[in-house]
């Protein structure tokens, strides 16, 4: 694979060749293994309607006062084949991060700091990206970060940029968030890390996947240098909430109640890898 060609390009115009030329591929794993613990987190928290009630609503149904189904409904109808409304996804995967607490949660007893400095960024970021000795760039449609700028978790929605390829998308903005992180450490005073595992999740439809993309410096500098690293990257990942039925999401509420224990022990998953802010608080 060292022969591979390798061009300048930025992340939305990364694909399958773009994994082979860095040395990357992708390993499913089973949920029992790829989260902390095999017994996923309880929704009790939650308001019963949101884990209940079926989408598209009726007319008279009495939950429009539930703002989290609202962005649902909305999402699920912008997906409709005769639907002329702007895809809505993005503003439903954030309300879900909102909704789980992904700011703070259990963190908040611990270390207090940390969730005063986590932030949900509602808006694209932009992250350059250092590649075959050029500077392009990588976009994250939402992301995690930590105040001083240190981006913890990325979010690919499929349908932006027309993408067909979301997983090599999720790679090269996930080296970029690691080149990104590094540079802010180095301007802080910080020892550059040598590897950092970023979490990661994209979304397709109403159906979320679930991602650790362990990105090291031996990586960067292959990208950087536009060479073939040595060393295999394996992104972990996790997608099968309903096995064989690619047709249904959260709209479903058998398959939201699953999805939305997903996204809660992710975010627990996700606070394990968040080495980049070693030293810094």
């Amino acid at each position: 694979m060292a022969d591979l060609p390798r061009s300048p390009k930025s992340g939305h115009e990364w694909g399958p060749n773009e994994q082979l030329a860095y040395n990357i591929r992708f390993e499913t794993i089973p949920p029992e293994e790829f989260f902390i613990s095999p017994d996923f987190p309880s929704l009790d928290h939650l308001d019963p309607t949101i884990l209940t009630t079926t989408i598209p609503r009726g007319r008279n149904d009495p939950t429009f006062h539930v703002s989290y189904l609202n962005y649902l409904e909305m999402a699920a109808l912008s997906f409709a084949p005769e639907s002329r409304e702007p895809n809505l996804n993005l503003d439903l995967t954030r309300e879900t991060l909102y909704l789980l607490d992904f700011r703070a949660g259990d963190l908040a007893e611990r270390n207090p700091q940390l969730v005063n400095g986590i932030l949900i960024a509602m808006m694209p970021f932009t992250i350059d990206l250092q590649v075959c000795k050029e500077t392009k760039f990588a976009v994250s449609d939402l992301c995690l970060m930590h105040g001083r700028s240190f981006l913890v978790m990325i979010v690919i929605i499929k349908d932006t940029f027309n993408s067909l390829d979301p997983q090599s998308r999720l790679v090269s903005t996930a080296v970029a968030a690691f080149q990104h992180n590094n540079k802010r450490r180095v301007q802080l005073g910080l020892q550059p890390l040598e590897t950092m595992t970023i979490p990661c999740i994209i979304m397709s439809g109403l159906r979320p996947s679930f991602y650790l993309a362990p990105v090291t410096r031996r990586l960067c500098d292959a990208v950087t240098a536009g060479e073939y690293p040595s060393s295999q990257t394996v992104v972990s990942m996790c997608s099968d909430i309903v096995a064989g039925e690619p047709s249904i999401g959260m709209e479903d509420p058998g398959y939201r109640r699953i999805a939305l224990q997903r996204f809660l022990a992710f975010r627990d998953l996700a606070r394990v890898h968040w080495d980049v802010l070693d030293g810094v608080l």
